[in-house]
């Protein structure tokens, strides 16, 4: 893996043949940068007691995290952007509360890496 010093202007996600992919737009020394993370899974967290019929076709991982309330939480992982907007709205038809489904995946994966502008 390259090493890029720089400025994130803007980033985006979108589906690439059915995967998720983040592109990073900056800025550095040597002048504008993309940087392309490929394969990258989109996740929200959904209550460890909601029934996994709602999620049976995706990546559920049980954690140790849990809601404001101290109800267990799961995190629901997506091979791509579509399935996770489609299981959202799903869950949200069907009254499931989801937790950090708003979080854009481009803004998830530089804020659990701590990155806020410069890189």
């Amino acid at each position: 893996m390259n090493s890029v010093d720089g400025f994130i202007l803007t980033a985006e996600s979108l589906d690439i043949k059915g995967k998720c992919e983040i592109r990073i737009y900056g800025i550095g020394e040597d002048g504008p940068f993309l940087i392309i993370i490929e394969n990258h899974k989109p996740l929200f967290f959904i209550k460890s007691s909601c029934p996994s019929k709602y999620t049976e076709n995706f990546e559920r991982k049980h954690l140790t995290l849990t809601d404001f309330r101290g109800n267990p939480v799961d995190a629901v992982y997506f091979h791509s952007l579509d399935s996770f907007f489609n299981t959202k709205r799903y869950l949200k038809d069907e009254n499931i509360t989801l937790y950090e489904s708003d979080l854009r995946a481009e803004d998830r994966y530089l804020m659990e890496r701590f990155i806020n502008g410069s890189v």
